[in-house]
């Protein structure tokens, strides 16, 4: 048609084919699932990997780790006798404010087996 006519289509009047409408809405949802996909693998590989201080110590034979964030949470450190401290272990905690009996929530050693027919001692990394 000629522009000026009556029939002359306008902006407002064009609709995308359904076929666009469709590839457009399948992109979106496979974007979407893949999104998706990648934040569960994310958190999955979190939850399955060690703890963070049992990842930092070093390679070894065996490793211990423990946590005592749920004790803490439950209230059975909080009525712990007072202990005498050794004088330098009190220049260490008044000048770090850092008392491992009542700040220390994650703990991790890696034990470190001597070799086969070996007489070292067995060493440990925390």
């Amino acid at each position: 048609m000629l522009p000026g006519t009556a029939a002359a289509t306008t902006a407002r009047d064009f609709r995308p084919i359904p076929i666009m409408r469709k590839r457009r809405t399948r992109l979106a949802a496979f974007a979407a699932i893949l999104i998706a996909a990648a934040l569960v693998l994310i958190f999955w590989i979190q939850y399955k990997a060690p703890p963070e201080p049992a990842r930092l110590l070093p390679e070894a034979d065996g490793y211990f780790y423990v946590d005592l964030r749920p004790l803490r949470a439950a209230g059975l450190f909080r009525n712990l006798p007072e202990v005498a401290l050794d004088p330098e272990y009190l220049d260490f905690v008044q000048r770090t404010g850092f008392r491992f009996e009542k700040d220390l929530d994650q703990a991790a050693v890696a034990i470190h087996l001597p070799a086969p027919g070996s007489h070292d001692p067995t060493r440990y990394s925390e």
